[in-house]
């Protein structure tokens, strides 16, 4: 009787803790997943475009429309600007800056920085709200501005820094 009863306490205290054992581990999951739903409601993370919704053919969008035509395909919510340009659009900068102007030229070095500048800053408005790099638009940004106000040699090497954060991100 004695060992039946020792039998039975023990047969009771086992399930008993894999009972408390079961419930520890159910009750952790839903928690886990509870804790996984709130960071993905709380993170609100878009999808960052890879292919553009309007046709550039071979060209950038820079070398195809004029910055009225990508602002109108802009608002009616095509993809024009990749986050892929980015070094294409720096080099494109640095290039406009060296561009050679002729005496004869109908050119002038400020129309070429202010126009590069317009197509910058739709650049920026565009893909800044899918790539998560704030230092990099805020330094884009500031190479604007310098194109703005035709101040080549600091928009060139604003242009060093903004490529050094694009590389180290």
């Amino acid at each position: 009787m004695m060992k039946k009863l020792i039998a039975s306490l023990a047969t009771v205290g086992v399930i008993g803790i894999g009972g408390v054992f079961a419930m520890s581990q159910t009750s952790g999951e839903p928690k886990q997943e509870i804790e996984t739903a709130s960071v993905n409601e709380t993170e609100e993370t878009k999808e960052i475009p890879t292919a553009r919704t309007v046709d550039t053919g071979p060209n950038m969008p820079w070398e195809h429309f004029a910055t009225e035509l990508i602002k109108e395909h802009q608002n009616k919510g095509e993809t024009v600007y990749l986050w892929s340009d980015a070094k294409a659009l720096e080099d494109s900068i640095i290039e406009t800056i060296d561009f050679p102007i002729h005496e004869d030229s109908s050119t002038t070095r400020e129309g070429l920085l202010v126009t590069k500048a317009k197509y910058l800053n739709l650049f920026i408005n565009e893909v800044s709200q899918y790539v998560d790099k704030p230092d990099y638009f805020d330094k884009m940004q500031e190479v604007k501005t310098a194109l703005n106000n035709v101040e080549s040699d600091k928009a060139k090497n604003l242009i060093s820094e903004a490529k050094q954060i694009r590389g180290s991100q």
